[in-house]
């Protein structure tokens, strides 16, 4: 009898115990089931370094020599870099459309609309790029030259603002701020194509330039 008590005891512990851990592995959706976060795949990483160095200071101020030849020297030294073939002028995209060899995804260059007295970065032109996928829509970014053929894309956050820019983020960046996109770009000379990294191999693509 003694032992039958003692055996039931132990089985209710280990039952507790399994049910603590399943409880630590998820997380409640609100509605009685559970949600899991699935992990970054190696690709997302790889992106979501580039984004960090470009956001950095340093990042910012990079010109188009440092940036062509990125590299990891961190957890993801063997997986990240940007391999990118650089110029000898400044040369920039021609206006008009650049498609992706054996895709459907476009860049088109189109010129600023109008000069933008808060332009600290002095972009060269716009970028709307369309996606091979009939669920996404255009995104219309602005083209950092950052010399050598090499360029960078990005938009303004948290510019001007309701009621005058009260707020203590418009306050902070009055004219607003850079927020830099995942990719570096690499117009090769004459302007016939170019080149993109994301910051893994698989990533490179190349575009032709398809007219205005």
């Amino acid at each position: 009898m003694k032992q039958q008590r003692i055996g039931m005891i132990w089985l209710v512990i280990v039952m507790v115990t399994v049910m603590i851990m399943a409880a630590c592995g998820s997380k409640p959706d609100g509605n009685g089931g559970e949600d899991t976060y699935p992990m970054p795949t190696i690709q997302e990483e790889c992106m979501n370094h580039l984004y960090d160095v470009l956001m950095s200071p340093e990042g910012r101020a990079m010109t188009g020599v440092q940036l062509a030849v990125l590299n990891d020297t961190g957890r993801l030294r063997n997986v990240f870099r940007i391999d990118l073939p650089v110029s000898e002028t400044n040369q920039l995209p021609r206006m008009g459309i650049y498609r992706a060899v054996g895709e459907g995804t476009t860049f088109e260059f189109l010129p600023l609309a109008a000069e933008d007295p808060l332009d600290t970065i002095y972009a060269v032109c716009q970028a709307i790029t369309t996606f091979d996928n009939e669920d996404s829509t255009p995104d219309t970014l602005l083209v950092h030259n950052r010399g050598n053929g090499i360029l960078t894309l990005f938009r303004y956050v948290h510019r001007g603002g309701p009621n005058g820019g009260k707020h203590r983020c418009y306050d902070k960046h009055p004219d607003g701020y850079p927020e830099y996109s995942s990719v570096v770009m690499s117009v090769f000379q004459g302007a016939d194509s170019l080149i993109i990294s994301r910051g893994f191999e698989e990533s490179d693509c190349v575009f032709r330039y398809d007219g205005e």
